[in-house]
């Protein structure tokens, strides 16, 4: 009687164990999957040029062209152009930026499409969309320039 008490003990301890084995690895592939839908979830981290365009835009939606224009040119690509006479002509930019953005009633949104920069390329053309207060949409290329390995926005202006 001994004996078959012994044995049913030793085949439930087995079987416990195995279940128990079991289920720690089906715990651990759950949270390997629960992980990666976590890192799926979660924002591409972003570029600094793409996080400068994205100020420059909450600026514009703001109405704050001022703002808007010295970020443009604090992180401009100043490469052939005089600085003294940009800046000596930054009044005559600001209207244009209030005539243009505001023609359609003004900016409620100013997106701009987060891609993977390749810092070793020499020119990345950021997508920008603007949406206007009439529901008029627009979009635009905004050309930055790698400089000696830094970032700097293009500000030549057309509309």
């Amino acid at each position: 009687m001994k004996k078959v008490k012994l044995l049913g003990l030793s085949s439930l301890l087995i079987v416990v164990i195995f279940t128990g084995c079991g289920r720690k690895q089906a715990n651990a592939e759950n949270m390997e999957q629960a992980v990666e839908k976590q890192e799926e979830m979660l924002p591409a981290k972003k570029h600094f040029i793409v996080k400068l365009e994205e100020s420059i835009g909450e600026q514009i939606v703001a109405k704050n062209y001022r703002k808007a224009y010295d970020a443009m040119i604090a992180n401009g690509d100043m490469a052939g152009i005089d600085e003294s006479q940009l800046k000596a002509a930054s009044d005559f930019f600001v209207r244009q930026m209030q005539n243009t953005f505001g023609k359609n009633s003004g900016v409620v949104e100013y997106r701009v499409e987060n891609i993977e920069v390749d810092d070793n390329a020499k020119t990345v053309d950021l997508i920008t969309t603007i949406v206007y207060q009439n529901g008029k949409t627009e979009t635009k290329p905004v050309r930055y320039f790698n400089r000696n390995g830094g970032w700097k926005r293009g500000i030549a202006w057309n509309n």
